[in-house]
């Protein structure tokens, strides 16, 4: 970044330089100020977009998600678990989990009652936090 602002200051010195030299021969004679003003413009403006472009790091595309099955065996979460899981930290309600995954309530309930103990936590938030820590879903 020094760099750049160095190679930045000493074009600004150069340019001055030839400006100042030009402004006396054929600038000020042949084309009106607003034109002048113009090339300046347009020069900074060009400028500044080419160091917008050097000085700010790309951005970089994230690699996509993977889910940590080493962390699901280790558990040992079983697919329905896994699935009921998954549904609870998409938002919906038990009742709404039922109605997707065509269980009763109460399986519903009895599968979340087994992810908890196996995350060991003891509410919806910890076990979506727990699962978002071990890569099972994503964050």
């Amino acid at each position: 970044m020094t760099k750049t602002a160095i190679i930045y200051g000493l074009g600004l010195a150069v340019l001055l330089l030839v400006l100042k030299t030009l402004e006396y021969k054929w600038l000020l004679q042949d084309i009106s100020w607003q034109l002048y003003g113009l090339f300046i413009a347009v020069f900074f403006t060009a400028l500044g977009l080419w160091l917008s472009g050097h000085l700010w790091p790309k951005k970089t595309t994230q690699d996509p998600f993977q889910v940590n099955h080493q962390a699901i065996q280790s558990l040992q979460l079983s697919e329905r678990e896994l699935a009921v899981l998954q549904k609870l930290a998409a938002g919906l309600s038990n009742q709404a989990i039922a109605d997707e995954l065509f269980v009763s309530i109460n399986t519903v309930k009895t599968h979340l009652k087994n992810g908890f103990s196996k995350l060991e936590v003891n509410n919806r938030l910890q076990a979506i936090n727990k699962l978002k820590a071990l890569n099972i879903i994503e964050k």
